[in-house]
């Protein structure tokens, strides 16, 4: 790594089931993107979007660094079989490739010098350590469109207790909701509205993009995800999908109510995240001065909206990128495989 100069191309990988996030950096420039790319049907997609990336720079000298939660898939008989096929792919390209570990580690992916467990699902180490090195406390809060991680900074330390999604979910530190493909029924059953109790039906008939959607909270370049009918994306359509998840058929008689209901579940929504952040403040952070709350994630609004409410500091994840950045997508929108490059650097001038 030693050998990199300024007209290299590194490009960073955060290998999702459902999208692949990537970050481009040419000449101290760094473009971002999000692409669908179902890994959890077939490995092709991956296979074919790599390839396709990398053609583009078929002339220069190619870096990748890689992070991953893919490898979770049920293409996948395991974790491990998962995190080799990946890693496998990566081996047999011309470009020079690195893997990330958790333990602030690159290793050059032909060396075989790392441990799977230490690979696995480690995509929110990359932005814990990129945040460590730049706050000295803080809860970082990374919103997807599935999950919520959320990341734990003291003393410029990472403090949590995760070491994989099992312990990340029982210690508070990984929620299974996100602001896209999240089904409604995963945050609750029912909701009292002008003493009426209107209960959900645990099937797959709308989630949680149908409410920010209809709510006018999710901007169009980050409403990424499919419809739980693959219908259109239309107000009609949303409230059409929200009505069979409460039982009835949609009427425009039921506009208003749809959207008071949509409401409560936003605000249920909200409490489910605060409650978490405060489980945290409470266990670690009660005497800890000057703390902030940092936004990452197409879902950083919601975050924004919550310590307004609890008059908590936010901060945007963006304020601590140095990189010029171009593109509709910002390093806060792929914050694991942004930070990799800086990490990368920082990496490059300690060994």
């Amino acid at each position: 790594m030693k050998n990199s100069n300024h007209n290299d191309i590194y490009i960073a990988w955060d290998i999702g089931g459902a999208y692949t996030k990537y970050a481009i950096e040419q000449n101290s420039q760094v473009r971002c993107y999000v692409q669908k790319c179902e890994l959890w049907k077939n490995f092709f997609e991956l296979k074919d979007l790599i390839s396709r990336i990398l053609k583009k720079f078929k002339n220069k000298k190619i870096i990748n660094l890689i992070t991953m939660s893919g490898e979770m898939c049920d293409i996948f008989e395991n974790r491990e079989i998962g995190v080799k096929k990946i890693i496998n792919h990566f081996k047999s390209l011309k470009s020079t490739s690195y893997i990330f570990t958790k333990n602030k580690l690159f290793f050059d992916i032909k060396s075989n010098n790392f441990s799977v467990n230490n690979i696995a699902s480690m995509n929110w180490i990359a932005t814990s350590n990129f945040l460590a090195n730049r706050v000295e406390n803080c809860i970082g809060i990374d919103i997807g469109s599935t999950t919520t991680d959320i990341i734990l900074i003291k003393n410029n330390k990472i403090i949590n207790r995760r070491i994989n999604d099992f312990t990340g979910l029982i210690n508070h530190e990984l929620l299974y909701s996100g602001i896209l493909r999240t089904p409604i029924y995963a945050l609750t059953h029912e909701i009292k509205y002008r003493n009426k109790k209107y209960k959900i039906i645990p099937e797959n008939f709308a989630n949680m993009s149908d409410i920010y959607r209809l709510l006018a909270y999710l901007k169009p370049a980050y409403d990424y995800s499919s419809t739980s009918d693959n219908r259109s994306k239309s107000n009609i359509n949303n409230m059409k999908r929200l009505s069979r998840i409460f039982g009835f058929d949609y009427h425009s008689t039921k506009k208003d109510l749809l959207f008071m209901l949509s409401k409560k579940i936003f605000t249920i929504h909200m409490d489910h995240i605060s409650s978490n952040i405060k489980y945290h403040l409470q266990q670690k952070y009660v005497k800890t001065k000057d703390l902030k709350i940092v936004g990452i994630g197409i879902g950083k609004f919601l975050i924004r909206l919550i310590c307004k409410k609890n008059n908590w500091r936010y901060i945007d994840f963006n304020e601590y990128c140095t990189h010029k950045t171009v593109g509709i997508y910002q390093p806060s929108d792929i914050a694991p495989a942004y930070s990799l490059i800086p990490l990368l650097s920082n990496y490059e001038k300690n060994t």
